[in-house]
């Protein structure tokens, strides 16, 4: 499957949420400038401790309202009121749902734009990162990337080659979040596609093409100076996309 052409659906919240069948994982596009007054009480008392926690005003009113949309969208599937949900953190370092057959969940932010990804079809991980430029970002391929992606990266032409830096990255975060091991998994050791307009996939873990295989991975423009993509461990998950709207 090429770059997915995702179309993402105003949804006004509360309401109730759409339908998540087994196969398929939502994926919804949070503007973090938009107002979320009254909202702002549903953080719990960790999260506000680590609101406070940043130095940048940006960084933290980044954090917190992404925390106040997770908390406000993952009410609709669960029933749960937003600062009643029982997020914990589990021995990965994951955040999840203590509650009975809740969805998986997965949440990135890159300056005021967020993605939360929630499914039930598997362990999930959702990038997302705005495009700049990134001096010597090819010096950062070839320490990251595993050798095969960074001779890709180099033979793409030069025009396209910082857009196949992004795309690349990530793929390769989503994939990492997903297989819930965080960035202290060695990037090197797995491999995914790159081109821009190439489809989005895993092409092995290890050197084992086989084991990505059952691995569904998307990736997507949530902005046009942004990149996304979505990684289930789960094969063929089809994906709908959703703006947030707080009001």
């Amino acid at each position: 499957m090429a770059t997915l052409d995702l179309t993402f659906t105003r949804r006004a919240l509360p309401g109730p949420p759409p339908k998540l069948r087994a196969d398929a994982a939502h994926v919804w596009r949070i503007d973090l400038g938009a107002p979320m007054a009254g909202r702002a009480n549903v953080l719990s008392a960790d999260e506000m401790s680590r609101v406070l926690a940043f130095r940048h005003e940006g960084a933290r009113s980044s954090f917190q309202m992404a925390r106040i949309a997770l908390r406000n969208i993952l009410a609709t599937y669960t029933g749960v009121a937003p600062a009643r949900l029982p997020i914990v953190i589990d021995a990965r370092g994951k955040p999840q749902l203590d509650l009975h057959d809740a969805p998986l969940f997965n949440l990135s932010h890159s300056g005021g734009l967020a993605l939360l990804a929630i499914t039930r079809a598997g362990a999930v991980g959702v990038d997302v990162e705005l495009r700049r430029e990134t001096p010597r970002f090819e010096d950062l391929a070839a320490r990251f990337f595993a050798r095969n992606e960074s001779r890709a990266l180099s033979a793409i032409p030069e025009a396209q080659r910082l857009d196949a830096f992004f795309a690349c990255w990530t793929r390769k975060e989503a994939f990492v979040k997903a297989d819930g091991a965080g960035i202290a998994n060695m990037l090197q050791d797995f491999e995914v596609s790159l081109a821009p307009d190439a489809p989005a996939r895993v092409l092995s873990v290890k050197g084992d093409a086989d084991a990505a295989l059952n691995t569904t991975l998307h990736a997507f423009r949530p902005a046009e100076d942004a990149w996304g993509a979505l990684c289930v461990m789960a094969p063929d998950v089809t994906v709908s996309g959703y703006d947030f709207a707080a009001d």
